[in-house]
């Protein structure tokens, strides 16, 4: 689930990779500009990396933790997995 927040949030290149920003900081702000809030202690955890492509950081990326996600992001999930 997840992912698939992620996958929303960011969409994917030609080749069907997740297209994550370069910075930690763009990786915020896109998500909060979709309507998803992190929670805080993530946000805090994500803030002290700088950016989201290294092995470990990316592990950390792509298992975000929300405090809460937008309604489209439901609607379309549970849309698409009925």
């Amino acid at each position: 689930m997840h992912y698939k927040a992620l996958f929303y949030a960011f969409g994917a290149d030609d080749k069907g990779s997740l297209k994550l920003p370069d910075t930690t900081n763009l990786f915020i702000e896109k998500l909060e500009r979709k309507g998803f809030i992190l929670d805080y202690e993530y946000k805090i955890k994500l803030l002290q990396i700088e950016r989201p492509e290294s092995s470990i950081n990316l592990a950390l990326c792509f298992k975000p933790v929300f405090s809460s996600m937008p309604v489209a992001y439901f609607i379309e999930f549970f849309d698409k997995n009925k």
